[in-house]
């Protein structure tokens, strides 16, 4: 004896071809839905960052604030070899963007030394944006 669903398997192939019409427009309408709810779920989820991609998004320009072990880096302790001999560490950053600042890779990276003599001529624990100081160039 066959199993149920094989008499039903042929039935259902049989009325497939006497009607394709009919089949080929419920096929669409079962698989438009479906296309519209993956499509969907796929945009959802390719909008979720992760957390170097919301860490860019939420900072902006050269509003980051660098910490090392959950404290600023201004009153953060770093051992010289030794934890007898602690250091304190001031950072000095020169920033210059892709496309605004510069087409080519020498250019971007001139632009970006540049940003940081800039900052480190300006004192500790500075940031300075390429952009601005062009700025300040064409000015004077």
């Amino acid at each position: 004896m066959k199993p149920g669903w094989v008499p039903a398997l042929r039935i259902a192939r049989r009325d497939a071809r006497r009607a394709r019409g009919r089949s080929i427009l419920i096929m669409a309408m079962v698989a438009i839905p479906v296309f519209g709810a993956t499509s969907i779920d796929l945009v959802a989820r390719s909008l979720q960052l992760d957390p170097s991609e919301s860490a860019v998004r939420e900072v902006g320009h050269a509003d980051a604030q660098l910490t090392y072990q959950g404290v600023s880096v201004e009153q953060a302790n770093f051992f010289a070899g030794s934890p007898d001999r602690i250091e304190h560490l001031t950072i000095s950053i020169g920033i210059a963007m892709y496309s605004q600042d510069a087409q080519f890779k020498q250019d971007l990276i001139e632009a970006s030394d540049s940003a940081l003599y800039e900052a480190k001529s300006a004192g500790r624990n500075r940031v300075v944006m390429y952009e601005k100081l062009a700025k300040r160039k064409e000015v004077s």
